[in-house]
């Protein structure tokens, strides 16, 4: 879930994103090179068209917060 309003909300101050281009030149927001971690398959983003992404159900991903170095709650 992306919540950048969130982040702001609660003092941040820099928000990092990490973004890719797919082969149709959408940029898409991912962390990961490819698709294997939140789908299963080995799957290139510079390779595939954004059109034709394929679909998949995850099952739910546990937040984990990032150690806390100033005391402000991290959403």
């Amino acid at each position: 879930l992306f919540l950048p309003h969130s982040a702001l909300t609660h003092g941040a101050d820099l928000l990092e994103l990490d973004c890719r281009r797919t082969l149709d030149g959408v940029v898409v927001v991912s962390h990961d090179g490819g698709l294997l971690r939140q789908s299963g398959r080995p799957l290139d983003l510079r390779r595939l068209r954004y059109q034709v992404r394929p679909t998949h159900s995850c099952p739910p991903r546990t937040h984990r917060s990032p150690p806390q170095a100033s005391g402000t709650p991290f959403v």
